[in-house]
């Protein structure tokens, strides 16, 4: 690669990109070249290409190139593996989706990170009615009501038809000429008995 002769026309070891440094025993490279003879061409430096999330930029022979690490991926690795956490919960696999995640879940279970687990009081709407608790019980489910509604389903209304559950759900509010615990007396009028219905 030395040049002797400084006046040898035919001592060209940088090509058209470069010329002999002082010492006259290396290259000193035009800006967006680089190698021993400057006949690299800088893409990274010269697309002014930026690598994300600690990226680093690799020159090809035409073109740049961004190299990732694990946790990343894209053009300039701009996508975040979601999938590398593990979100998905009771052996749910996870699917990267352009920095987005989804799961499928295992049999029997359900939600977005497979968190709950399917049974008679998930599979629909709560099958409690006013404002019962579903409690699994097996293959099934049972009811918890408030302490006034009663039935499977807790949709037995004690008020009889002639009165209202409060807003606790533990008592009735009766009609203007109903009385009693459950509504089912009617109110004596000219200081009569009581008749239940």
């Amino acid at each position: 690669m030395k040049c002797l002769d400084s006046n040898d026309s035919n001592c060209h070891p940088c090509g058209d990109f470069g010329s002999l440094n002082n010492k006259r025993d290396g290259c000193t490279c035009d800006l967006h070249y680089y190698g021993t003879n400057c006949h690299l061409k800088d893409f990274c430096s010269l697309e002014n290409r930026t690598c994300n999330n600690a990226g680093s930029c690799l020159n090809l022979l035409s073109e740049s190139y961004c190299v990732c690490d694990n946790n990343h991926y894209g053009n300039d690795c701009e996508h975040a593996f979601k999938c590398k956490n593990l979100p998905c919960n009771n052996n749910g696999v996870c699917i990267d989706d352009n920095g987005n995640f989804t799961c499928t879940c295992a049999s029997g279970f359900t939600g977005e990170t497979c968190e709950t687990l399917i049974t008679a009081c998930t599979i629909a709407t709560n099958p409690c009615n006013n404002r019962g608790k579903c409690r699994v019980n097996m293959d099934s489910f049972t009811c918890d009501c408030d302490t006034i509604h009663e039935g499977i389903h807790c949709e037995i209304d004690p008020c009889g038809g002639f009165g209202r559950v409060n807003q606790k759900g533990d008592s009735c509010i009766c009609d203007e000429t109903w009385t009693g615990e459950k509504c089912d007396m009617r109110k004596c009028e000219n200081d009569g008995k009581m008749l239940r219905k």
